[in-house]
């Protein structure tokens, strides 16, 4: 199935409320599982335990972190930035 099949599917599929309602929740559980995962490792950059860590923030990091451990929730966040984006152009 290529790309175009899969976009079309997804497309009539998300016409029928039941189906959306269920790609939702699915989504959302995708999200909780990858953001579980990442809070159950210590190492994580998100986590500040002190003043250093706080000013060393750096929002790059973060964003490279988030596209590598929370890609559903990443894609999620550009679909919304890009939809508004393109609208706003409009």
């Amino acid at each position: 199935m290529n790309a175009g099949t899969h976009h079309a599917v997804i497309k009539h599929l998300s016409k029928k409320e039941s189906y959306r309602n269920e790609f939702t929740k699915f989504v959302g559980k995708q999200i909780t599982n990858e953001v579980a995962r990442l809070s159950k490792r210590s190492s994580t950059l998100f986590k500040v335990t002190s003043v250093d860590d706080l000013m060393g923030f750096n929002w790059g990091d973060q964003l490279k972190t988030i596209n590598e451990k929370l890609p559903t929730l990443s894609a999620v966040l550009r679909s919304v930035v890009v939809g508004k984006k393109k609208r706003e152009v409009r």
